[in-house]
């Protein structure tokens, strides 16, 4: 009976006191309810691929085979994704190279392996903040990757890892048309090392 009133509540063209039964207080109250529910507007959803839209570079970051995991005390995972100088962005090479074009730092402790996914709104460079998106969407990019034993990126030390990927886009804006890299990090090797050495 509780269902019949409230789909009539709802769905009758008549008003709900037209009704003959007699209802207690309490039911009264669960009909209003249930009609103004009815009768509230839809909120419109935010469709869930508004938030590629802004996305810059993804990829998977692993411990590369035979490698000695990181000590996760103080480190960090630093990422940055650099355009490959090509066509209308080779003007915004500089002291030979472009800057980076989105960059972050990810804290430990970090579980391997890792996902990453920078977007516009949190890892854009300044560099690039004024550079036309339509310039660097579809460009492929070069996923660098780095463990900072100190969580200090302005430190380079010979115990750090390091690797790197390319993010295929091939002129695509869909990020679900994308190859994405899988990032290996390993040691420096002998000139890392020697170069960084302390």
């Amino acid at each position: 009976m509780r269902v019949l009133v409230l789909a009539l509540a709802c769905c009758a063209p008549f008003p709900a006191h037209s009704l003959s039964l007699r209802l207690p207080t309490s039911r009264r109250s669960l009909l209003a309810s249930a009609g103004a529910a009815c009768a509230a507007p839809l909120l419109p959803v935010k469709p869930a691929r508004a938030a590629e839209e802004n996305l810059i570079a993804l990829g998977t970051v692993s411990i590369k085979p035979g490698v000695v995991p990181p000590t996760q005390e103080r480190g960090a995972l630093y990422v940055t994704a650099r355009v490959i100088p090509s066509n209308n962005v080779g003007r915004y090479v500089t002291a030979g190279k472009v800057p980076p074009l989105a960059t972050a730092r990810f804290a430990s402790p970090i579980a391997f392996p890792f996902e990453v996914r920078l977007n516009a709104e949190e890892h854009l460079t300044p560099e690039f903040a004024g550079v036309p998106r339509e310039e660097w969407a579809g460009q492929d990019l070069t996923i660098s990757a780095r463990w900072d034993t100190d969580g200090t990126a302005a430190t380079r030390d010979p115990d750090d890892l390091v690797g790197r990927g390319l993010l295929e886009k091939t002129g695509k804006t869909d990020a679900s048309l994308w190859r994405k890299p899988a990032v290996m990090l390993e040691g420096r090797g002998l000139t890392g090392r020697i170069l960084t050495g302390k």
